[in-house]
């Protein structure tokens, strides 16, 4: 019997592409524990870095992962 992959490509929190732009460098590939790592550092203001997040949203864990780490609107939360 063959297993069928239910992760959609996903990681364990359904972030798909992570990546970290610093000003003059190239992106850094992240994994969705990096991701937490670097909010708290950028929440403590010593960050000007911009992520690129890319979740699965057929991924059953993406959205308590990004209401839980992410500071966004409700209305994002709404749309999905």
């Amino acid at each position: 019997m063959q297993r069928i992959d239910t992760t959609y490509g996903a990681d364990e929190h359904g972030l798909i592409w992570g990546y970290r732009f610093a000003p003059g460098q190239a992106g850094q590939a992240m994994a969705s524990g990096d991701v937490a790592a670097f909010l708290a550092e950028a929440a403590a203001g010593h960050s000007r870095d911009f992520l690129w997040l890319h979740f699965s949203l057929s991924h059953s864990a993406s959205e308590p992962w990004m209401q839980g780490q992410l500071d966004l609107p409700d209305a994002f939360f709404d749309s999905l």
